[in-house]
């Protein structure tokens, strides 16, 4: 089938544009019935704030569906009725606008998540580097006499004070070094 260009000619109504629109093909996408989508309206006192303006469907809807309930309602009062220039109407284009936004928020949100939970990774792997790093040398003496050690029978505690003795490694070493014993890893 070719595609077609749209004329002048042929507009949309707003009734068209509001059957078509991503938000009601939405709701039909969970059942919602054209009736329900027809029984929901504003209650609303002269004067109120949009915020205010409570939705009351004729029909019943699911629970999980009402913030959608909401937003369609506001998406129909902006088409069809038009409304003149204010506050309300500023506030109902911003909450619709949010609410079409909101699959875009959060897979930025997950993404976030997911960077900060890679970084946590890196930035503990870095610090196990680091700390292999700073406990190479210790690792290395350990490894050279072992055997004089097995002879002895030195016991961690000893091993690890007879290194601070015979090297007199830095104190953050010297820190790593005790805490690690006392966690029972060496």
């Amino acid at each position: 089938m070719p595609k077609t260009k749209m004329t002048p000619t042929q507009l949309v109504t707003p009734q068209q544009y509001l059957n078509g629109h991503v938000i009601t093909k939405r709701l039909k996408a969970f059942g919602i019935t054209d009736a329900q989508l027809n029984g929901v309206h504003f209650r609303k006192h002269e004067g109120d704030e949009f915020e205010d303006w409570r939705v009351i469907s004729m029909k019943p809807w699911p629970p999980e569906l009402m913030l959608d309930m909401r937003v369609w309602c506001t998406f129909r009062w902006l088409m069809l009725d038009d409304p003149p220039p204010s506050r309300n109407r500023r506030d109902a284009w911003k909450s619709v606008a949010l609410y079409e936004a909101q699959p875009i928020f959060q897979a930025a949100a997950r993404r976030q998540v997911n960077f900060r939970k890679g970084q946590k990774v890196a930035n503990d792997k870095r610090t196990d580097d680091a700390d292999n790093r700073s406990l190479a040398p210790f690792r290395a003496w350990a490894s050279r006499v072992e055997a004089q050690l097995v002879k002895n029978k030195m016991d961690a505690k000893e091993r690890v004070a007879k290194y601070i003795a015979d090297k007199k490694p830095p104190d953050r070493q010297r820190r790593r070094l005790r805490a690690l014993l006392k966690a029972g890893k060496i």
